[in-house]
């Protein structure tokens, strides 16, 4: 009996061992900011982070927010124009069709002009491998606007239970105020 459960003790550690919590690799896209951190630590380590620049921070209420722009990013690796980091605090937000009262989002964006192209889809394609397989649940939404469809993307969750994602990642394909087509990644802090 005892060796029946030190094999089954032997083979969930070799199951779990090398797998990355989710949050790690977020950690990693995020310019190792302190994402497990209240708001206010995560803005004041993004203005310390050599690589986002030109921020600017508004207090209003009990709003927190905090925007930035990088050229670089060394987790996703094909180049961009450009790329907006933004921080923030919302309040009575829709999330998966749940009301949330108060959460924090991290969002990059990641804006690569006019053209979705195979490049951008193959960067989307392995991060979505990557969290599919470092998380219990995912799901495949689309946005759609006057124009059409505008976005299209995973939502993940840490269990098969979860209502509220805790991270979403999405090609958006231009709306009708920009055209621009972009990688983006969201994490939230709810």
């Amino acid at each position: 009996m005892k060796k029946i459960i030190i094999i089954l003790t032997l083979i969930v550690s070799i199951q779990s061992f090398g797998q990355k919590a989710p949050e790690i690799e977020l950690k990693n896209i995020f310019y190792s900011l302190p994402i497990e951190s209240g708001i206010e630590v995560i803005i004041d380590s993004a203005k310390n982070t050599e690589l986002i620049s030109l921020y600017d921070t508004l207090i209003v209420i009990d709003e927190l927010y905090f925007t930035g722009h990088f050229y670089k990013n060394n987790y996703v690796l094909i180049e961009f124009i450009s790329g907006q980091i933004e921080i923030f605090r919302a309040e009575n937000w829709t999330l998966n069709g749940v009301v949330v009262d108060t959460m924090d989002i991290m969002v990059l964006y990641f804006n690569y002009g006019n053209e979705v192209t195979k490049d951008i889809r193959k960067e989307y394609n392995k991060l979505i491998k990557t969290f599919k397989g470092i998380t219990k649940a995912n799901k495949e939404y689309e946005t759609y606007a006057d124009s059409g469809l505008v976005r299209y993307g995973y939502l993940f969750f840490k269990s098969e239970n979860d209502k509220l994602p805790f991270m979403s990642i999405e090609i958006g394909l231009g709306d009708c105020i920009s055209n621009t087509k972009s990688l983006i990644i969201k994490y939230y802090k709810i």
